[in-house]
C-alpha cells in the first residue's frame, strides 16, 4: 500500500518573525528548510543593515551587470554597423576612385581631343581668313579695275561727243540746212556742261578728272571715286540725252542729205554746164558731173534714200534714180549693171550699181546729177566726202 509523503509545514517568514519583540527587530530571521524530508530547519539571523545592504548591493551589481551588458550590447551593434558603414564607405570610395580614374582619362582623351580641334579649328580659321583676305583684296583689285575702266570709258564717251559735235560742225559746212540747227545743238552742249559742272568749266570738252590720276589705296577712296565717276555718268547721260533732242532734227539730213562721192577716190574730170560735146564736138550743156572709172568699179549711193527709177532710159543708158528727201534727187547714168530695185530702200555708201559705157557715151564713167525740188544743179557743191 502505498503511502502519500507528506512535506513538513514550512511557516512564512512573517509567521516567524515578531515584529514588535525588541530582538527581533534588529534582525532578520530567515530559516532553511531543506528539500529533502527528515532534515533539520536551520535559522539565520541577519542585521537590517546587512541584509538591506546586501541587497542593494546585488541590485546595483545586477544594474551595473546590466548597464555593461546593455553597452556591450550597444557598442556590440555600433561597431556591426561601423564595420558595415566602413566597408561600405571603402566599396563606394572604389568605386568612385574607379570613376574618377575613367573620368579622368576620359577628360584626358577629350582635352586631346578639343585641343586636336582647337588645332584645326584655328588652322581653318586663319585659312579661312587668308582665303577672304584674298577674295578682299581679289574683289578690292576688281573694283579697281572696274574704276580704271569706267575712267576710261567715261573719257572715251566724252572724246566721242566731242568728236561727233566737232563732225556735226564739220556737216554743218557740208550740209547748208542743219547749220543752224547743228549750232543750236553746239550752244546748247556748252550751257548745259557750264551749269552741271557748276560753273567750272565752259567749253565741250568736259575733264573735271584725269585718268589714271591717282590709284585708289582705302575703300573710303574707292567710295569717292565711285561717287565722282557716278556723278560724271549722269552728266554724260544728261549730255547724250540733250544731243538726242536734236538727232531727229538732223537724222534725214545726216542719213540722206547726198555728200559723199559715188565712186571711191574718184575725180571728176567734166563739171556741170556748158562744154563741148565729146560726140559732136559743139557746145552744149552738160547737166551732171562725170567721174571717170574701169569698167566693173562700184558705184556708191552718195546718200541714204528710196530708188524711184532703176533700169534703161535712152541716153542715160542703164540708170538710177534715189529720192533723198526734203527735194533733193540724185542719178547714176552709164552703169553696166543695176544692184538695186525701184521701191528699195538705201543707205549711204551702199553699192547701187557697176560702172559701164551704155547709153550716149564715149567711154566707161559715170554720169552724176543732183536735182533739187526736180531742177537740175551743180552736184559739186554737195560732194564734200
Amino acid at each position: 500500500m502505498f503511502f502519500k509523503q507528506t512535506r513538513p509545514a514550512v511557516k512564512k517568514v512573517s509567521e516567524l518573525v515578531n515584529y514588535k519583540s525588541h530582538k527581533q527587530k534588529k534582525y532578520i530571521s530567515l530559516m532553511v528548510v531543506p528539500s529533502y524530508s527528515g532534515a533539520k530547519t536551520r535559522s539565520l539571523h541577519i542585521p537590517h543593515t546587512v541584509f538591506y545592504g546586501t541587497v542593494l548591493f546585488f541590485i546595483a551589481i545586477s544594474v551595473l551587470v546590466g548597464g555593461f551588458y546593455l553597452k556591450s550590447i550597444y557598442f556590440e551593434n555600433m561597431t556591426q554597423t561601423l564595420s558595415y558603414t566602413l566597408e561600405e564607405t571603402r566599396e563606394n570610395f572604389d568605386e568612385y576612385r574607379q570613376t574618377a580614374e575613367d573620368i579622368h582619362i576620359l577628360l584626358m582623351d577629350n582635352s586631346i581631343e578639343v585641343y586636336e580641334q582647337l588645332n584645326n579649328e584655328q588652322s581653318r580659321v586663319q585659312a579661312e581668313f587668308s582665303r577672304q583676305e584674298l577674295q578682299h583684296q581679289g574683289n578690292f583689285n576688281y573694283i579697281q579695275d572696274v574704276i580704271y575702266n569706267m575712267e576710261r570709258q567715261i573719257r572715251s564717251f566724252e572724246s566721242e561727243r566731242v568728236q561727233f559735235l566737232d563732225f556735226l560742225n564739220e556737216r554743218a559746212r557740208q550740209i547748208p540746212p542743219i547749220e543752224n540747227t547743228v549750232r543750236q545743238i553746239i550752244d546748247s552742249q556748252d550751257v548745259l556742261s557750264y551749269e552741271l559742272f557748276n560753273g567750272e568749266t565752259k567749253n565741250t570738252s568736259i575733264t573735271p578728272m584725269v585718268l589714271g590720276a591717282y590709284t585708289p589705296a582705302t575703300e573710303a577712296e574707292l567710295h569717292t571715286r565711285l561717287e565722282i565717276l557716278a556723278n560724271e555718268l549722269e552728266v554724260q547721260c544728261m549730255l547724250f540725252e540733250n544731243l538726242e533732242t536734236y538727232r531727229s532734227q538732223i537724222d534725214m539730213y545726216l542719213r540722206n542729205y547726198p555728200t559723199l562721192m559715188p565712186i571711191e577716190d574718184g575725180v571728176v574730170t567734166s563739171y556741170f554746164g556748158s562744154r563741148r560735146d565729146p560726140i559732136t564736138g559743139s557746145q552744149a550743156f552738160h547737166e551732171g558731173v562725170d567721174i571717170p572709172a574701169p569698167s566693173g568699179a562700184s558705184i556708191l549711193a552718195a546718200g541714204g534714200g528710196t530708188v524711184t527709177y532703176s533700169g534703161f532710159r535712152g541716153g542715160y543708158g542703164n540708170v538710177v534714180f534715189i529720192d533723198h528727201g526734203d527735194g533733193l534727187q540724185t542719178r547714176y547714168a552709164h552703169n553696166a549693171q543695176n544692184l538695186v530695185a525701184e521701191g528699195e530702200r538705201v543707205e549711204r555708201g551702199q553699192i547701187i550699181a557697176y560702172v559701164g559705157s551704155t547709153g550716149r557715151t564715149i567711154s566707161t564713167h559715170l554720169h552724176y546729177e543732183v536735182l533739187r525740188n526736180g531742177n537740175l544743179v551743180d552736184p559739186m557743191p554737195f560732194i564734200t566726202e
